[in-house]
């Protein structure tokens, strides 16, 4: 594990080493609370965002070799679109994790997916309420996330929906279909 910390740590910018390590101790504590492993919860936060290493241009050509996206796609944040997914490819080729449901969870960490088991809501959750993330609408999520997984994750896909429509953007039917999902776990 000190050999993948230190390569992440080569890797990532500063700031984003430290919130891959804010949400490595967050996904633990909330798989300990929840009943997940762990082991599986802490590597995959810390892993969650091993692809941000790449420029934006070279995680476009990656997601186009990778097949995530066409080669005449309009893309105008490619870290944003596919860090995910790309994260999950970039964890198995350079860091050698082979587990399928860390592999999941961190190329489902930003949107999401349907389905999603424990430990992808996990992760995505605590990709967004680790330590360094701040705000009153992050606190009141912390605090449900302290009784209830579900109703933290759902809160957390609430804000990030009202976040879009404040921007004056479109939700992503995804993002939309992960939401109703989740619902129905409640």
């Amino acid at each position: 594990m000190n050999n993948l910390i230190k390569k992440l740590k080569d890797e990532l910018s500063e700031g984003r080493f430290i919130h891959s390590l804010g949400v490595a101790e967050c996904a633990k504590e909330l798989a300990l609370r929840f009943g997940c492993s762990a082991e599986q919860a802490y590597l995959a936060g810390l892993l969650h965002d091993c692809a941000t290493k790449y420029p934006p241009e070279e995680m476009l050509s990656l997601a186009i070799s990778e097949g995530l996206c066409a080669p005449d796609a309009t893309v105008t944040d490619p870290t944003a679109e596919f860090h995910a997914r790309l994260g999950a490819i970039v964890a198995k080729n350079e860091y050698g994790i082979i587990d399928p449901e860390i592999l999941n969870a961190i190329a489902l960490h930003q949107i999401g997916g349907v389905p999603m088991s424990k430990l992808d809501i996990i992760v995505s959750l605590a990709d967004a309420i680790e330590p360094s993330r701040t705000g009153e609408r992050i606190e009141a999520i912390r605090k449900i996330a302290k009784t209830n997984l579900i109703a933290a994750y759902l809160d957390k896909c609430q804000f990030y929906m009202e976040n879009i429509l404040a921007s004056s953007k479109t939700i992503p039917q995804e993002r939309i279909d992960v939401f109703n999902y989740v619902t129905t776990l409640l």
